[in-house]
C-alpha cells in the first residue's frame, strides 16, 4: 500500500488527520494514534475500516478524521495500518503544533545544540536551510518525505532555519537560538 498521510491544526480545539492511498492492498482498518510532546505512549484516537472493497483498490482513496484537542504543545500523529491477515505497518510520524497555521516546527528551542524540525505537510517542503545571523549558509538537509528531521549544529549562536518548497521559494523562516553547552 501506498500511503500519504498528514495532519493540520484547524484551530484550538481541533486536528484535521487525513490520507490518501493508491494502490491500497490486503487492508482492513487503520487506526488514527496520537502522542501529547508531555506525553510517553502513542494512544488510539479514531478507527476508519478501508474503503477498498475486500482489502483491494488501484484508484486513489482518501481518508480524514477529525481530531478533538485543544493540547497547546506538539502532538504527534501516526497511522497504524491493519491488513486483513493481522499484520501492523506504522507510517511516518507528523507533528501539528498547538496553534493554527504552526505547522513548520523547531523545538527544544533554544537549544544546546541538538535539536528537531517538524513538518506536517512534507509534500510542500524539499529542503530545510540555516543561515547564520550575517546571512551566511551554515547546513543544508533535504526532507525526503520525513516529517521529524534530527538536527545539530555545534556553534552557540543565533540562526534562521528555512523551509524551501519544490519550487525553490521560502515558505517560511524560524529563528533558532544555539546556547552554550
Amino acid at each position: 500500500t501506498r500511503l500519504w498521510f498528514s495532519a493540520y491544526r484547524v484551530d484550538y480545539r481541533k486536528v484535521i488527520v487525513y490520507w490518501t492511498t493508491k494502490p491500497e492492498v490486503n487492508i482492513r482498518y487503520f487506526v488514527v494514534e496520537r502522542r501529547l510532546s508531555n506525553e510517553t505512549a502513542f494512544s488510539n484516537r479514531d478507527t476508519l475500516n478501508s474503503q477498498a472493497l475486500n482489502g483491494f483498490s488501484n484508484d486513489w482513496l482518501n481518508y480524514e478524521t477529525i481530531d478533538p484537542n485543544n493540547y497547546s504543545g506538539i502532538s504527534y500523529y501516526r497511522l497504524k495500518m491493519v491488513d486483513y491477515d493481522g499484520n501492523i505497518t506504522y507510517s511516518n510520524i507528523v507533528p501539528v503544533g498547538g496553534k493554527p497555521g504552526n505547522n513548520l516546527l523547531i523545538w527544544p528551542n533554544p537549544s544546546s545544540g541538538r535539536f528537531f524540525v517538524g513538518i506536517s505537510n512534507v509534500s510542500a517542503i524539499k529542503t530545510i536551510v540555516i543561515w547564520n545571523a550575517i546571512g551566511q549558509l551554515m547546513y543544508k538537509e533535504e526532507v525526503n518525505g520525513r516529517g521529524i528531521i534530527e538536527m545539530q549544529l555545534r556553534t552557540p549562536g543565533t540562526y534562521m532555519v528555512g523551509f524551501v518548497t519544490f519550487g525553490g521559494q521560502i515558505l517560511d523562516t524560524k529563528k533558532l537560538v544555539i546556547t552554550p553547552h
